[in-house]
């Protein structure tokens, strides 16, 4: 993946129907935890920033909870086995990026890494958190952007209708 400015990365996915591996710590530990949503909507154009909505009973709403910082990475088509794994398994009890091989690198936070098979990625710094019923919806300002090298495919995103 290359790093690049947000309009671009934004560009090249589409509003309605992309399902998104959110990364971030996880609870009490230095691991990671991998979250598939499908409900994430970007917030604001100036500056950057994504909405993600978490159920309460979720562990990834306790690791949430204590997150400085999380990324959104949109996967790519052959991540689709990948993300119903993770989707059926809690955090709490697999390290996801072992159990499922998920491979990743850093990007400019060394704590949380970003999907290395993903087709565009953001890493947000947490803003704020809004509860809303049995979901809380995070808040985070996207502070750099990522896009996979190879363009060419611009639509190789894992969508709803893939799954």
């Amino acid at each position: 993946m290359k790093r690049v400015d947000f309009k671009s990365a934004k560009s090249l996915i589409s509003k309605n129907d992309v399902v998104a591996m959110v990364v971030v710590i996880k609870h009490d530990s230095e691991e990671w935890n991998i979250i598939p949503v499908q409900w994430f909507t970007q917030t604001s154009l100036k500056p950057p920033m994504f909405a993600i909505s978490i159920g309460h009973s979720r562990y990834s709403y306790l690791c949430l909870q204590e997150a400085d910082e999380f990324n959104i990475c949109i996967p790519k088509k052959e991540l689709k086995n990948e993300l119903l794994a993770c989707a059926t398994s809690s955090g709490k009890d697999v390290n996801k990026f072992v159990e499922f091989d998920i491979d990743y690198f850093y990007g400019r936070f060394k704590r949380v890494p970003i999907i290395k098979n993903s087709f565009v990625a953001f890493e947000c710094k947490y803003v704020s958190q809004i509860k809303t019923g049995d979901h809380t919806i995070f808040i985070g300002e996207s502070k750099y952007s990522w896009l996979a090298k190879e363009t060419e495919d611009s639509y190789n995103y894992l969508s709803m209708k893939d799954l």
